[in-house]
């Protein structure tokens, strides 16, 4: 006896590629590196001159596969080993972190325990005595009923028994509540046709509440699908599939067929959930039209209706009223949910005018922590700002927003648009123009969305464009917007579901905002906690200081380096 690799004894390499060892990971080495990378260490069994010596010194069981007792005791030992290396790592105290949204799982292959309803299928005792499995019914198929413990839509793997030599199985589809069925060839088993193994597929998306499975041969073999589990997977939500450890996972990452996508559809609110692969999800940063200032509901705001029908959980408005992008540019990372993990397929962006200053960095910053994502540049006007009365001498306010006047476009020839200065001296702003704002975007690999501009200005109100304060989108406004962003995101379906890398916030950085929240997590003196009630009875805080003795803000810096120190404070209002 030798070893199959006399260089490097106990090793293991089953190819180059995914695609020809058929396995995530096909060789030891990138397997020590994942676990360093995490800051793992690695334990090997010792090695002898021949493999045979191992077994003569009875270190594996009458199978040659399996440790013996002797051998169990050699591997604890070398373990122990490694830990009396790391004590005071041993026995510090150490705190829980999160499983994320968790996972709802029903395995019984090894326990028996079928803890979900079925019908059209029977129980089978598995050969171990131990476990069950499912056989499907190959003429009436099987039903697979459970309820979702989640609040948002998460993948769903279907767990069965792969291919043994001399067996055959027939080939099902899957389907859940009526979402694109996904065909399953369980005749999968390339390199240990003699021992027959668990595998699964992601099978589509279990929505909140009661979902059902329906099985249902296509083609009947010599044997059924064996279904040894159900998996649903809430940490998958976020990142669109199961990983390479699904059978399906290419059709679930943009490559191959896109199952239940059809690219000639126009995408437009509402959307039909049979039309997507999985939830979209979406970061929308901006001002008070993005975050949904005078409308009743704040789900009504376009963000929210482009992820429809998953906007919870999957998207997250993080727009804020009276706010430019100076402040998302900043403070990025403590904006997004859940920064460390989450992953979007779409950034939707609204800055016009007051607010574009700080948008060149945070295009770079998005860019840097996201480099895949869609971004769309949202181009809203308004009829206090893009109107004028007919001989352009008033605008809307100081009509008192008559709506029976005649009102005209201010720049005529580009209705809509903004132009402050010609540069930054005589604009006093980052970016002067939307023509500017528009050749960041698209060199940052984005796209543009306008808001509709017909003859007149005043069309768009009459049409019912715009709330009641002549700046602020309507419900029907929001309608229009998303309705054009999604046919932007039809034309790129591709993008929008494929799977995404994560890139970095750099050093990130660390802000205190309690303008919105009123939440303060300073410590502070020699002031006092101000809020101030909009017209639309919303909150905005802020601290006002000792006018004689002034005061003090006082917190902890988390970076081990001299970082710039920006103070938000409120502008001078009129009056």
């Amino acid at each position: 006896w030798t070893w199959v690799d006399p260089e490097n004894p106990g090793s293991f390499n089953i190819g180059v590629s995914l695609e020809n060892c058929y396995r995530e990971l096909c060789d030891d080495k990138s397997l020590e590196k994942l676990v360093t990378q995490v800051g793992g260490l690695l334990y090997k069994l010792p090695t002898p001159e021949s493999p045979i010596d191992a077994v003569r010194a009875d270190w594996f069981a009458k199978d040659w596969l399996h440790l013996s007792e002797k051998g169990q005791r050699v591997v604890s030992s070398g373990i122990l080993e490694i830990l009396s290396q790391h004590q005071r790592d041993v026995f510090s105290e150490k705190r829980l972190g999160t499983f994320g949204l968790g996972d709802q799982c029903y395995p019984w292959f090894l326990n028996g325990k079928v803890e979900l309803n079925y019908q059209g299928g029977y129980m089978v005792q598995a050969q171990n005595k131990v476990g069950q499995y499912l056989e499907v019914d190959p003429i009436t198929g099987a039903d697979i009923t459970f309820e979702s413990q989640f609040a948002v839509p998460v993948p769903i793997g279907l767990c069965y028994l792969s291919k043994i030599e001399g067996y055959s199985y027939s080939i099902v589809k899957v389907a859940n509540n009526g979402q694109p069925a996904v065909l399953l060839d369980p005749n999968y088993n390339n390199k240990s046709p003699e021992v027959q193994v668990e595998v699964f597929s992601h099978v589509g998306w279990a929505m909140p509440g009661a979902n059902t499975l329906h099985i249902s041969t296509v083609e009947q073999r010599e044997t059924p699908l064996r279904i040894a589990g159900v998996f649903l997977c809430g940490s998958c939500a976020n990142i669109g599939n199961m990983g390479p450890g699904a059978i399906t996972y290419k059709k679930f990452i943009g490559e191959g067929q896109m199952v239940g996508t059809d690219y000639e559809d126009k995408w437009s609110y509402p959307m039909n959930p049979a039309k997507l692969l999985r939830p979209i999800n979406i970061l929308a940063l901006g001002g008070s039209n993005t975050w949904g200032a005078e409308i009743k509901d704040r789900m009504d705001a376009y963000p929210f209706l482009i992820g429809a029908p998953f906007s919870s959980g999957n998207v997250d408005n993080m727009a804020m009223r009276a706010t430019g992008a100076d402040y998302p540019s900043v403070c990025l990372e403590t904006i997004v949910p859940d920064a460390g993990t989450k992953n979007y397929d779409v950034i939707l962006l609204e800055f016009v005018i007051n607010g574009v200053n700080g948008f060149p960095l945070l295009l770079k910053r998005l860019r840097a922590r996201y480099p895949e994502a869609i971004i769309i540049y949202v181009q809203l006007w308004s009829m206090l700002t893009h109107a004028r009365t007919m001989d352009l001498k008033k605008d809307a306010r100081e009509t008192g927003r008559n709506i029976d006047l005649p009102y005209r476009w201010v720049d005529p020839d580009k209705p809509g648009s903004f132009s402050i200065g010609g540069d930054l001296n005589s604009c006093e702003r980052e970016v002067c123009s939307d023509t500017a704002m528009g050749a960041l975007v698209t060199e940052a690999g984005g796209y543009l969305y306008k808001l509709p501009t017909g003859p007149s200005p005043k069309d768009s109100l009459l049409d019912g464009v715009f709330a009641r304060d002549w700046h602020h989108l309507s419900e029907k406004g929001h309608r229009i917007v998303a309705d054009g962003i999604l046919e932007i995101l039809s034309q790129h379906q591709r993008d929008v579901f494929s799977e995404k890398p994560l890139g970095t916030f750099g050093l990130g950085d660390q802000c205190y905002s309690w303008f919105m929240s009123g939440d303060a997590e300073v410590g502070y003196s020699g002031a006092k906690m101000t809020i101030v009630r909009t017209k639309d009875n919303n909150e905005k805080n802020y601290l006002e200081f000792d006018r004689v003795n002034g005061g003090t803000i006082e917190f902890d810096c988390r970076f081990s380096v001299p970082v710039p120190i920006g103070l938000s404070y409120m502008s001078l209002q009129e009056g």
